[in-house]
């Protein structure tokens, strides 16, 4: 019996190791990442009654008595997590932590934006990055007939092993980030926020596309609880769970 009970708790702290971004502790400060908002409610249920708004953005300070672990227990809205106690303006009650995140978010004006770029999720990958370690440029020719597809690689790598790569030629510009900080709530949340701001500022014109992506909305793959996998057609944003830990994200546009 002591055994099975000790190989139970291996696997359980092996399977909780990969989500060390999903931990709250008590004190903890979380932004609202939701586009439209979160509502704190009076108990841990979608059905109870709402004690106040929380716009994009807004601060919340966590208030966990559950020894610091975040556990999986439901989904709402395409995002996984669990109910978690908060304190917003001196108001206490329940969150549901698929809307918050742990992570620094960058300021964009996006009155000013280029409706080409493809860096949003760039500035907000480094934000949360550790310290660079290495960088380089690389020059290589692709695999187009016409021989025109000269390529640029440029990347950095970065001490909690998140990898920034951008590789731009003729016709095709890839940025593909792979990070151990961001998970998919992060990526669902900030592809939802971008693409209704991009709505606003550039119309119909998401990139290349010809097609409006509100049509084609967002197509996700589920494992479980866990989104593993989203695509945003037109715009371009792809994104993949790797393993336990890792999520790499491709935003690809034509020139």
């Amino acid at each position: 019996m002591k055994s099975l009970y000790l190989l139970t708790l291996i696997l359980f702290q092996w399977s909780l190791a990969p989500c060390q971004s999903f931990y709250f502790e008590d004190g903890d400060t979380l932004t609202v990442i939701c586009k439209s908002g979160a509502n704190l409610r009076d108990s841990n249920s979608i059905s109870s009654p709402k004690i106040a708004g929380i716009p994009f953005g807004g601060k919340v300070i966590a208030r966990t008595t559950d020894c610091c672990l975040y556990f999986i227990s439901d989904t709402f809205d395409n995002r996984y997590g669990s109910w978690i106690k908060v304190e917003y303006k001196g108001k206490e009650g329940y969150l549901f932590s698929g809307f918050v995140t742990r992570l620094k978010l960058p300021s964009i004006d996006f009155a000013s934006i280029n409706c080409y770029d493809t860096g949003r999720f760039e500035a907000f990958v480094r934000m949360n990055t550790d310290t660079l370690i290495c960088s380089g440029t690389r020059r290589y020719h692709g695999f187009d007939q016409d021989g025109k597809d000269s390529r640029v690689s440029k990347w950095e790598v970065f001490n909690d092993e998140t990898r920034i790569n951008e590789v731009f030629g003729y016709e095709c510009r890839d940025l593909i980030i792979e990070s151990t900080t961001i998970n998919m709530n992060d990526v669902l949340n900030l592809s939802e926020y971008f693409l209704d701001k991009l709505k606003d500022q550039c119309g119909n014109h998401f990139f290349w596309q010809q097609e409006n992506i509100y049509r084609r909305g967002i197509n996700l793959r589920k494992d479980g609880y866990y989104v593993d996998q989203i695509s945003c057609g037109g715009l371009g944003i792809e994104a993949e769970k790797l393993d336990g830990h890792r999520i790499m994200i491709t935003l690809h546009r034509d020139e």
